[in-house]
């Protein structure tokens, strides 16, 4: 029966039937929660989701490197938070909190950083 979902075409009366009530349970499964850049601390890694500020802001964001599916580590943050330093791309770059914040970031576990203690 897996058989006849992918092929749409050949069997129509079956795979509308199932196609709906399989998509819904798999959703809440696949479903990730996307933190502003700001809030991750020093280690912590993730890949970039989505940028939401608008203007020069933005497109300065885009030519640094964050772009959709942009893998970025948080190296250090300053005393006061302000600002955070990070590597992507193989370069470290410096963003105030502010412009991080507009940067939507999916976390990624960190397996060896947890073995090691």
């Amino acid at each position: 029966m897996t058989q006849n979902q992918p092929i749409e075409a050949t069997a129509p009366a079956t795979a509308p039937a199932t196609a709906p009530a399989t998509a819904p349970a798999t959703a809440p499964a696949t479903a990730t929660v996307l933190l502003p850049l700001s809030e991750l601390g020093p280690g912590m890694e993730a890949v970039v989701a989505r940028l939401i500020a608008k203007g020069p802001i933005r497109q300065r964001l885009l030519e640094m490197g964050f772009i959709r599916g942009a893998r970025l580590k948080v190296v250090k943050l300053a005393p006061l938070g302000d600002p955070m330093q990070l590597l992507i791309k193989g370069y470290q770059l410096s963003l105030r909190r502010d412009e991080s914040s507009c940067i939507l970031v999916e976390t990624l576990a960190a397996p060896a950083a947890e073995a090691r203690p």
